[in-house]
């Protein structure tokens, strides 16, 4: 059967020995049921995966999370300082259509939160506000105090 095998691929040397041939014989023969995993392996591998993502995802929110507060940290100084300039060309405070959108300061922002611009004669506050509720929420005062605060709900 194993010569067969050899032959039908066109491993047979023109002496007729196999290139596995010699002390040990080999049979290469396949079982029909060893052609393929079976559904017992097939689930453990799964369930191993399973396993290891359920275990990943949490600190992968976690650091995404992070990023995006890094991110709009960023933002809200930026708009401090457009705030800035802008109460020095108008004698007031910008109010959010004034200031540069979003969209044009962090296009991945957007998604994940909104600008809420609070003036008075004295100040401002510049608003972060997640979308989510797992993020949080972020203001900047006309002091340059930087609050964060954890959001009950989703707005």
């Amino acid at each position: 059967m194993a010569g067969d095998l050899f032959s039908l691929a066109g491993f047979v040397h023109a002496d007729g020995l196999t290139p596995f041939s010699g002390a040990a014989s080999v049979n290469f023969s396949i079982q029909p049921w060893a052609r393929a995993f079976s559904l017992i392996e097939i689930l453990v591998v799964l369930a191993i995966i399973t396993l290891l993502v359920a275990i990943a995802a949490p600190s992968w929110r976690a650091q995404h999370n992070q990023a995006l507060t890094n991110e709009a940290k960023i933002v809200l100084n930026r708009l401090d300082l457009k705030q800035r300039q802008f109460m020095l060309r108008h004698a007031r405070y910008a109010s959010a259509r004034e200031l540069p959108s979003l969209q044009e300061l962090s296009a991945s922002l957007v998604a994940h939160y909104r600008l809420e611009v609070l003036t008075d004669s004295s100040g401002y506050a510049l608003q972060l506000v997640g979308t989510r509720p797992d993020l949080s929420a972020l203001t900047l005062s006309h002091l340059g105090v930087l609050s964060e605060s954890a959001q009950t709900g989703a707005p």
